[in-house]
């Protein structure tokens, strides 16, 4: 199992398809805590996030074969069928998400998981959440609403303008209008904390 730490995520993963459940296991060591947190903050529900946490690795064992270290890396793919494990049980639950980060701000989560994580970084993460919640919080309501669906209830434009019953145009519209505000807002907030 020593040899084992030293190996990278695709590594493990090639292993794991081949059906070495310790590899897996050296897997699920190195991300169930920071995959937990991730659900969590998407699902605000600890039960329900040990039990997303729960059905991720099974599903990541019945997908090994499926995994292809070419097309993304090994976090990026946990983390996106996490995402959206979270996001379907808030469907069937019918809740709105918590938000979540950005894409940058999820590879940042990636590149911190790979690296392990230090405080002063979760700091500075929990830091940029909050800022980032409070400019969503401060958008005018239509393009909340619209960034809110688009960003942390993943649904695509398409699906925006269907369930707001508004024209694909106005949806690309607010979407725009609401990313020029949040990254003005974001500057201002930012500017506040230095």
């Amino acid at each position: 199992m020593n040899q084992l730490r030293t190996l990278s995520d695709e590594q493990l993963m090639s292993r794991t398809a081949a059906g070495d459940e310790a590899a897996f296991e050296q897997l699920y060591d190195r991300y169930a805590a920071k995959v937990m947190g991730f659900i969590y903050k998407i699902v605000q529900d600890q039960g329900a996030a040990a039990e997303i946490l729960q059905e991720l690795f099974i599903r990541l064992w019945d997908r090994r074969k499926q995994y292809n270290s070419s097309k993304a890396r090994f976090t990026t793919w946990m983390f996106g069928i996490a995402r959206n494990m979270a996001i379907d049980r808030l469907r069937r639950m019918k809740r709105r998400p918590a938000p979540v980060e950005s894409e940058a701000e999820m590879e940042q989560m990636e590149r911190a998981a790979d690296a392990g994580q230090n405080v002063a970084q979760e700091v500075s993460n929990r830091l940029r959440y909050q800022q980032l919640t409070t400019a969503v919080q401060a958008l005018p309501e239509d393009q909340r609403r619209v960034i809110e669906q688009a960003y942390f209830g993943g649904l695509t434009r398409q699906e925006i303008a269907t369930t707001m019953n508004i024209p694909l145009g106005t949806v690309h519209s607010r979407a725009r209008l609401a990313l020029k505000k949040l990254g003005q807002l974001l500057e201002e907030l930012q500017g506040e904390h230095e």
